[in-house]
């Protein structure tokens, strides 16, 4: 017996193209996670990726200045 949740994920697929769409669904669900996760913390998110190669670190302004952003194109819309 399936579980419901997958039945729920393959309730609009074709029957040859559940696979990959189970396989895109987690793509995207990690995709997006990782961008908000980049809009709501983007200090912590640059520590994580790209911090081992620099020689200096941003001030924190540079982070808060991108969370300003983010949150003023939340605003625009």
């Amino acid at each position: 017996m399936k579980r419901k949740w997958v039945k729920l994920i393959t309730l609009f697929v074709l029957p040859g193209v559940k696979i990959f769409s189970i396989f895109e669904i987690i793509f995207f669900a990690l995709w997006i996670g990782f961008a908000l996760f980049g809009a709501i913390t983007p200090y912590t998110l640059w520590k994580i990726a790209q911090s081992w190669k620099v020689t200096k670190e941003p001030t924190l302004r540079v982070y808060h200045l991108k969370r300003i952003n983010v949150n003023n194109l939340k605003k625009n819309k």
